[in-house]
């Protein structure tokens, strides 16, 4: 059982490490200051999540995952996609598609690990958070 608690802790880590390079790396790459710290501050609740998360994978004894190379090379992607158009309505796009597979990932381990563990308690916190990121990033994906 800890091997696939390990193994759904890891695949959350790995999404949320590719998920806050690409909103920090989209904080340098937009001009609307405002745009730019609420990348920022996504960011930052990603690397708050990934401390707690890899506490949880060290306590079975195992190395918290590294980044996902796909979140990685989707995230040039996108780089080379607004090179040649709309540079922050692309990223708010692309993002929210992130935030899509950051649900996606979170749901997976909220259901595969058992309730009443502290790994599932700390799913459900950030579950909250990140349902919250998503749909901020929703909206303005709508409003662009």
């Amino acid at each position: 059982m800890s091997d696939d608690v390990v193994e759904e802790l890891n695949d959350v880590i790995a999404v949320l490490k590719g998920g806050a390079t690409f909103y920090r790396d989209g904080a340098e790459q937009v001009t609307n200051p405002a745009l730019a710290e609420i990348f920022r501050t996504n960011a930052a609740k990603r690397e708050l999540a990934i401390t707690d998360l890899s506490a949880h994978v060290r306590s079975y004894g195992e190395t918290p995952a590294d980044g996902s190379w796909a979140e990685t090379a989707y995230a040039w992607y996108t780089s080379a996609l607004a090179t040649f158009g709309d540079q922050e309505n692309t990223l708010v796009a692309q993002l929210e598609e992130h935030e899509d597979r950051t649900l996606e990932e979170l749901h997976d381990a909220v259901e595969d690990i058992p309730a009443g563990t502290p790994a599932h308690s700390s799913l459900m916190a950030h579950l909250k958070t990140f349902q919250e990121t998503h749909d901020q990033m929703r909206a303005m994906k709508k409003a662009a």
